[in-house]
């Protein structure tokens, strides 16, 4: 008899491990630990692009040109565009849920989809 009831149990054992997987692949948990390490190297690309925006207008070269810094060489398989909001200069596309908006004072914030 044992035997019998073990099969069941492993069985619901398995398929409560899987629904819980499946169910953290598809929360926002795995994109805010993709984000989230990058805020501060997101807040000091912003302070860079503020010093850039004093002298002179920002443009897709000055953006260019700091990513192939090696200190923002990890942002750089990011997406980086420019925003139609006139209060942030630039947005940083981490993933499909989370974006950095850096604003005119070059602090990033954090935007979610």
């Amino acid at each position: 008899m044992k035997v019998h009831i073990a099969w069941p149990a492993v069985f619901i054992l398995a398929s409560v491990v899987l629904l819980a997987a499946l169910i953290y692949q598809t929360s926002w948990a795995p994109d805010y630990a993709e984000a989230e390490p990058l805020f501060p190297m997101a807040a000091e690309f912003g302070q860079e692009l503020v010093k850039i925006r004093k002298d002179k207008e920002l443009s897709p070269a000055d953006i260019r040109t700091l990513l192939d810094a090696e200190k923002f060489q990890t942002l750089r398989s990011y997406g980086i565009v420019f925003s139609h909001d006139p209060g942030v200069l630039v947005s940083i596309r981490v993933n499909r849920r989370f974006s950095f908006n850096i604003g005119k004072d070059g602090h990033p914030q954090w935007e979610k989809r």
